[in-house]
């Protein structure tokens, strides 16, 4: 009924990954394990380090529509990434660690910190969505603005590839 809204849409934005298919419900209700998840996660802070190595350097050389199309894909793949972090990683972890008390605490906070970082993320990307047409003022805080985004992103990234990532097993 609405897909002429979709079509215009999916004209606007850049390509982003393809989102993963839904996990299959367990026969709890719960959410599945899903053997891919931390591989496909991993490869999403792989994509994004990328491209923020490539605003950077388009920006360096004013080249502001690469930057605005390289802003674009990252917002695609940031948005897909924290969809599938919250359906399937967190669920999934929160179902299998009820008993654990500790290892729950954990979770719950990793999940509040990604909520806060990814509001962020995106009011960032909201006020550079039109880089182009952009104040000379709004362009002059941009470098120091998309630093401190790359700064905050990549130590969360680490912090989830080394804490939060191996937690996700078939069996706690």
């Amino acid at each position: 009924m609405f897909d002429f809204f979709k079509k215009k849409e999916e004209k606007k934005s850049a390509p982003a990954a393809a989102p993963a298919p839904a996990p299959a419900p367990t026969q709890s209700g719960g959410i599945q394990f899903y053997p891919e998840l931390i591989k496909d996660l991993i490869g999403d802070h792989r994509r994004l380090f990328q491209l923020y190595d490539s605003i950077k350097e388009s920006f360096t050389h004013r080249d502001l529509a690469t930057v605005s199309g390289n802003l674009k894909e990252f917002g695609a793949l940031v948005r897909n990434h924290l969809l599938t972090e919250n359906m399937r990683l967190y669920i999934y972890l929160q179902q299998q660690m009820a008993g654990d008390e500790i290892n729950s605490a954990l979770v719950r906070s990793f999940r509040k910190e990604m909520d806060g970082i990814g509001k962020n993320v995106l009011d960032f990307l909201e006020k550079y969505k039109e880089i182009e047409k952009s104040s000379d003022a709004d362009l002059s805080s941009f470098s120091g603005e998309l630093d401190q985004i790359g700064s905050v992103v990549s130590t969360r990234m680490k912090r989830e590839e080394l804490t939060l990532y191996p937690l996700y097993v078939s069996k706690y």
